[in-house]
């Protein structure tokens, strides 16, 4: 925006009035922004964006550059997370939408466990109220 302000001389600025917020696809890949701000790390989505189930929210993990993550996480204490990182906990966001899960959330029941194994690559795991894969291997 340019503007003429008599005695003042030019003024010459953009403004974001509407800045993102919410969930954005770009490509096959899922990116979440607030106040036009691309999310990274854990975010607890309060407002129930891609939620089929009768629960409040879920968690979703977002990497360095945004991106919704989805399959396997590995995390050692909180810390830096890598699919690399050996040992630390397993976590499994959905890949697709099925069996009751959107697309990058965290699998897990809301008693805390799930009823079922739940089938990933041909092999069946469960998972805690956390969302930790309890037999990982």
């Amino acid at each position: 925006m340019v503007a003429d302000f008599p005695g003042k001389g030019l003024i010459n600025s953009i403004i974001n009035t509407n800045p993102k917020n919410g969930w954005e696809q770009q490509g096959n890949d899922y990116f979440y922004y607030q106040h036009g701000e691309k999310q990274t790390g854990w975010k607890h989505i309060k407002d129930g964006s891609l939620v089929s189930k009768e629960e409040n929210g879920n968690w979703y993990y977002f990497e360095k550059n945004g991106k919704m993550h989805t399959g396997w996480l590995y995390s050692k204490d909180g810390q830096e997370v890598s699919k690399e990182t050996p040992g630390g906990n397993w976590y499994y966001f959905s890949k697709e939408k099925e069996s009751g899960f959107e697309i990058g959330e965290m699998v897990r029941a809301s008693d805390g466990y799930l009823s079922f194994k739940t089938e990933i690559d041909g092999k069946y795991y469960s998972f805690n109220a956390e969302g930790k894969c309890i037999d990982p291997d």
